[in-house]
């Protein structure tokens, strides 16, 4: 018989009594007649028969060239198309098909990827198709080999439309298309499952890396999706597939709306539209979904396309309204072209615009300050930002303005509330979301105010927004430091509006205010502090009665303060003050607070309200809070002591002088319960005396250099010390760089600490604890901890050597720079430094008068007085001392030392001008006024008040403590005890520091 040449494929179908032509195959779906049984077997059936076991031996051998290929391929199709299922070929073939797929399979996996030069691939399709449709296929080995089909076609290399191997690529590709229709339109009732197995497979090639393979399989996708259309499949089609199979070709179909064909564009909108329509998406699907319309719609151009993508867009947004606004932040926090396309297509229709509109509320009030990621994907910080500037972009959408206006109250407070959380920011979280505005300027927080204006602007509220700019109330909410003076403005002129809309603003913020959120509550607080001006909201001003408790005893800096405020507000209206007095309580406990003051003018304003025993009786509770409350100001420095008008002129004979000190006294102090006295000196003696006796305690005597560790005492000048404020420490430090820390009991040496690297020329014991501060020549600050004989941190800032130091009880320190001509504030936990410029000599001497207020003395002449938060002195006196004439030459007597009563308007300067001048300082400490001088002869180098104030100690020697520029030959080496009297009728008045 003669067979056909192996390089053209035969048909896989052919009709009963058409004559076989290799060129002329039946179509996929074409139905073949049946033909009547033969009683006889005719010339025509005998060559069948003849043919079919021809096919059947070739079947049966396993090929090994081309031709033998070709013929063992052709030969399946012979047999698959010419017997009966009852024929003994039918069944010999059905016996051996796993044998047959599995060789088919081969020939597939043999195939070279490189190139296409023969037909194998066609034929083999041809050859399974066939073997499908005479029910010959093995479901189990369908899958693997579908698999190496398509291996063997998608990764052969791109094909020239115009090559030699371009009709071939043609012709393989439809056999393919023709093979996965046949396999799914043969499956009868299983057909959709079928289709399901095709997909998944198609789908992993679908998503390769290789854009060539992905190209093929998604044009699989199509061709499938077009065949299932037109057999009226889709519903069913809906039924059975898996959802993540339905993402993933609707990504696809996503991706193939960029073609320009517009019958691969009618197809895919089609499955796009069937598919999200009939869908339920988790989010991390709505997710993918918006991020394929994200990144592929700049390439969608074609009109039904974009629409297409515009209904799935709809579609999801009315569905998962969250999932959709969230997706579309995160793949443009800054609402670039793509997405603001994006988010004017959510808008065009009023239901979805409503629900965005919500979305994006939701966003803005979601500040969560728990959150630092530097990913877009889980910050709702970020996502805040990014609502804010949608907001922006999209207020001017004509769907928008009609729902903007029912959330107007709202979203206004939630843009305010996010202009104050941007100064918040960290900056990275900036440098990540605004990185595509810098060259604009656009800061996330201009951009935050720009939405507001905007807002404002579109609601008719344009004279307010420009009344706010011309109070400088817009620039003042872009500053950290100024942002609630800013809200203030703002809230002042929103109550301007009518009254429906202050009303509605006033308690939505009753309705925020009611859950404590440390994201935005100070700002709501502020602006609603700032409406309780209003007369016109009745009964609901008696709401807010009940939130003051609540925010009372919040730990949110500045909050009782401003609660405060707004209650002395109500406290000053007559319809409101009476109801004010259940606060009382409340009220009361905050004078133990920061806000001691402005709680106690609404304690006043109550007290006037009180009548009879009520009073009385609350006067009496009153007497007890304020003992602890005045006692707590004094403690903090923030109450003065009026005494210095009092102090009478010192009697010179009263004055008692304690000798012992061979050498100039450098350094003493005064124990806290005014019992005993401490003094060292050039010598390096160590001295306890007691005050009242005047006697010496204990003497603890200095040595030679290098003796420290067999001596008990200071082998060189004691040069400063310091004793702690519960007296058990005494530390002192010499010129040999060491400090010494004494059992001040019993005088013993407990310990030695080393580090510095030059003289030690300040200590101070903070108050209330044992962490002990130490300055030096060596121009640098150290902290110590006395108790665990531990060195804790070092400090550098000064210029010049540092010649002295002090402190109370923050945590911090001052000192003062010598020739540098700096006073600095070391804040030790922050390692940062204030620094102060007033002296035009060295500054030698420094203390503090309280925790706001320090006075120092300079080799100029001058005394100064300074306030902690101001860099030059509050006040100067020049030439304090007066002149001396030294070498012919007049100059200032210079300061060597100052003292301060803690929390007083006294103060005490010394110098070698033959006596100590005692100060008042003025009100709010901006002026120097002198009291009297009290004689005394030699240098001053130390001066301490007594804690009560009842006395003035002074260390004199012959010499400086810092050199020996002069000698006092007539002076004594001594401690002198000066006695302060006082007018005796006069009282001793308390007031607050208004400075």
């Amino acid at each position: 018989m003669e067979r056909r040449p192996p390089s053209h494929p035969r048909q896989a179908w052919e009709e009963k009594g058409a004559a076989p032509a290799p060129s002329s195959r039946a179509k996929p779906y074409e139905t073949c007649e049946v033909q009547p049984l033969q009683t006889d077997p005719g010339p025509s059936t005998l060559a069948l028969d003849t043919e079919e076991k021809e096919s059947l031996d070739i079947i049966q051998s396993r090929p090994k060239d081309e031709a033998q290929k070709l013929q063992f391929l052709d030969s399946i199709c012979t047999i698959c198309s010419t017997t009966s299922v009852h024929s003994t070929e039918w069944h010999k073939l059905y016996f051996c098909q796993l044998e047959v797929v599995e060789t088919v399979e081969e020939l597939l996996q043999e195939e070279p990827t490189d190139q296409l030069s023969s037909t194998v691939r066609q034929q083999a399709m041809l050859a399974i198709t066939s073997m499908s449709r005479a029910k010959l296929l093995l479901q189990e080995k369908k899958s693997s080999l579908l698999h190496a089909c398509f291996c063997s076609v998608f990764h052969l290399p791109p094909q020239d439309s115009r090559g030699p191997s371009a009709f071939l690529y043609s012709k393989t590709l439809a056999a393919m298309d023709s093979m996965l229709q046949t396999l799914i339109y043969s499956a009868g009732t299983l057909s959709i499952l079928e289709l399901q197995n095709i997909l998944q497979l198609l789908l992993s090639f679908a998503n390769s890396q290789l854009a060539v393979v992905q190209e093929r399989a998604i044009a699989r996708i199509a061709r499938l999706a077009k065949f299932v259309t037109t057999c009226s499949l889709p519903q069913m089609f809906m039924k059975y597939l898996q959802p993540t199979d339905r993402v993933d070709i609707i990504l696809i179909a996503i991706k193939s709306l960029r073609t320009p064909s517009a019958t691969s564009i009618k197809v895919a909108a089609l499955m796009v539209d069937v598919l999200v329509v009939n869908s339920a998406f988790q989010t991390g699907q709505v997710l993918n979904i918006v991020w394929a319309i994200y990144g592929n719609l700049p390439s969608i151009t074609a009109v039904a396309a974009r629409k297409s993508v515009e209904r799935a867009l709809l579609v999801l947004t009315n569905k998962h309204p969250t999932e959709v606004v969230t997706s579309l932040m995160q793949c443009s926090p800054t609402c670039n072209q793509v997405a603001g396309a994006m988010w004017k297509t959510m808008f065009s229709e009023p239901q979805a615009a409503k629900k965005v509109l919500q979305e994006l509320l939701s966003k803005l009030m979601n500040q969560s300050l728990r959150k630092t990621s530097t990913s877009t994907k889980d910050n709702p910080r970020i996502l805040s930002l990014a609502a804010t500037r949608t907001i922006s972009e999209i207020l001017l959408h004509p769907t928008c303005l009609r729902e903007v206006d029912a959330i107007f109250p709202r979203l206004f407070l939630a843009l305010l509330f996010q202009v104050s959380f941007t100064t918040e920011l960290m900056v990275q979280e900036v440098h990540i979301f605004w990185k595509e505005h810098q060259q604009d300027l656009l800061t996330p927080i201009r951009s935050a105010v720009k939405a507001m204006k905007e807002l404002l602007c579109v609601m008719g509220f344009e004279k307010q927004m420009l009344a706010i700019e011309a109070q400088g109330g817009w620039d003042a909410l872009l500053s950290t430091q100024t942002h609630l003076m800013g809200v203030r403005t703002v809230a002042r002129e929103m109550m301007t509006t009518q009254r429906p809309l202050r009303h509605t603003l006033f308690c939505h913020l009753l309705e925020l205010l009611s859950v404590e959120d440390p994201t935005w509550e100070m700002v709501a607080m502020t602006f609603f502090i700032e409406m309780l001006g209003s007369m016109d909201f009745g009964e609901d001003l008696a709401r807010a009665l009940e939130l003051f408790p609540m925010y009372l005893q919040s730990q949110c800096l500045g909050m009782p303060g401003l609660v405060l405020q707004g209650i002395l507000k109500l406290t000053e209206r007559p319809d409101m003050a009476r109801k004010t007095l259940v606060l009382l309580p409340d009220v009361m406990e905050q004078l133990q607070g920061d806000d001691s003051a402005v709680a106690l003018s609404v304690l006043t304003n109550m007290l006037r309200l009180l009548e009879g025993k009520a009073s009385s009786l609350t006067a009496l509770a009153l007497a007890d809070k304020l003992r602890p409350f005045f006692d707590d100001l004094e403690q903090k420095g923030r109450l003065q002591r009026l005494v210095a008008k009092d102090v009478q002129l010192p009697d010179p004979a009263s004055i008692r002088v304690l000798r012992g000190h061979q050498l100039p006294v450098t350094c003493l102090v005064i124990s806290p319960d005014d019992k005993f006295i401490f003094s060292a000196s050039k010598d390096g003696t160590v001295i306890k005396w007691d005050v009242e006796s005047g006697k010496r305690l204990c003497v603890v005597p200095g040595g030679k250099k290098g003796t420290e560790e067999r001596n008990m005492g200071h082998a060189s000048h004691v040069l400063c010390m310091a004793i702690s404020s519960d007296g058990k420490y005494l530390a002192t430090g010499d010129r040999n760089k060491l400090i010494m820390i004494w059992d001040a009991a019993t005088c013993k040496r407990l310990h030695i600490f080393t580090g510095h690297h030059d003289a030690v020329s300040g200590l101070s014991f903070r108050k209330g604890t044992h962490q002990l501060y130490s300055a030096s020549h060596d121009r640098c600050v150290k902290v110590w901890d006395v108790a665990e004989n531990a060195y804790v941190e070092t400090l550098f800032g000064h210029q010049d050597v540092i010649t002295g130091l002090d402190s109370l009880s923050r945590e911090c320190c001052v000192t003062a720079g010598g020739r540098d001509g700096t006073v600095r504030l070391w804040k030790i936990p922050e390692e940062s430094q204030l620094v102060f410029c007033g002296h035009q000599g060295s500054i030698d001497c420094i203390q503090l008068i309280n925790e706001e207020h320090m006075v120092s003395g300079a080799d100029d002449g001058s005394v100064a007085l300074w306030g902690l938060t101001k860099k030059k002195p509050l006040a100067l006196a020049r030439q304090a001392h007066g002149m001396q004439n030294t070498q012919g030459l007049q100059e200032p007597y210079w300061i060597s030392a100052v003292a301060a009563l803690r929390n007083s308007d006294l103060l005490a300067t010394g110098s070698h001008s033959a006596s100590v001048k005692l100060w008042k300082c003025g009100e709010g400490f901006r002026k120097l006024e002198p009291l009297w001088d009290i004689p005394l002869v030699g240098f001053v180098n130390s001066l301490k008040f007594s804690a009560t104030g009842d006395f003035l100690v002074a260390g004199v020697g012959q010499e400086h403590r810092l050199g020996r520029w002069w000698r006092i030959k007539e002076a004594k080496n001594s401690i002198c005890i000066i006695p302060l009297r006082r007018r005796a009728a006069a009282s001793s008045p308390e007031a607050p520091n208004g400075s």
